[in-house]
């Protein structure tokens, strides 16, 4: 099957160096610096939904806000995601979500397997933030997570192959990372956060479209780098906005 030119039609991240929505990829969000990683310690998605949430790994946190955030900009543009079934969702992470893997485990050898948290162990999945985001906001459409080294390209075929074959109409495009540094060699940062995408066949004002030749081939510079699939993700962005890679 071929894949249909892509149009992206917002971008919303949250990331250290702040959050927020766009039609465009700016220049600064490529920048990343081990140092921004503490603004997002104490991150809370609450702000930003409408429904109440008990507890959450930071990997659930970024993803939902930015998510959130994706919505909230078609809302206000009059170009609302589609509801339901139409709008498809698939996510990238690199690293998952280890925090509550390694709360849970922590809870287990300190009070034993009867005391550990069951709210915890759940949100230690990879698919565990995605599914909620998906649940969120209704986006009932196909759905899928890749976890690991995974070439960061995977999503975005999904994407194109769901939209070719006229399964979806919409699909939200995230990655998501929330790593942190006891749980990772010394010396080894990894960009946390989300971005969320908004990806459609059909252009608006502002959308640019993604060349189908971008996926296609395997070359080594679209794996994700040791910062995680967050910023392989941005990377990738930046050879789709010429401008930015100039």
């Amino acid at each position: 099957m071929s894949s249909p030119v892509m149009h992206i039609n917002g971008i919303a991240w949250v990331l250290g160096s702040g959050t927020g929505c766009s039609r465009q990829l700016p220049p600064a969000l490529l920048d990343f610096s081990a140092a921004e990683e503490s603004a997002l310690e104490n991150f809370s998605c609450k702000p930003y939904l409408q429904s109440s949430k008990g507890y959450l790994d930071a990997a659930a946190h970024y993803l939902l806000a930015a998510c959130s955030l994706l919505r909230s900009e078609g809302e206000k543009q009059g170009q609302p995601l589609p509801a339901g079934a139409r709008t498809g969702m698939v996510c990238l992470t690199h690293f998952g979500a280890p925090r509550s893997g390694f709360t849970f485990f922590r809870q287990m050898t300190e009070k034993g397997p009867r005391f550990a948290s069951p709210l915890v162990f759940p949100q230690a999945y990879s698919n565990t933030a995605p599914n909620l985001a998906a649940m969120e906001f209704s986006w009932s459409g196909p759905h899928c997570v890749y976890a690991g080294p995974q070439d960061c390209r995977l999503p975005w075929q999904f994407a194109a192959d769901r939209l070719a074959d006229g399964s979806a109409d919409c699909i939200v495009l995230t990655a998501y990372e929330a790593a942190s540094a006891e749980l990772l060699p010394p010396d080894y940062p990894v960009r946390n956060g989300a971005i969320a995408l908004r990806l459609e066949k059909t252009a608006s004002p502002g959308s640019l479209a993604v060349p189908p030749e971008l996926l296609s081939g395997t070359a080594p510079e679209a794996l994700p780098p040791p910062h995680g699939s967050v910023q392989a993700e941005l990377l990738f962005l930046s050879r789709i906005f010429p401008a930015v890679s100039d």
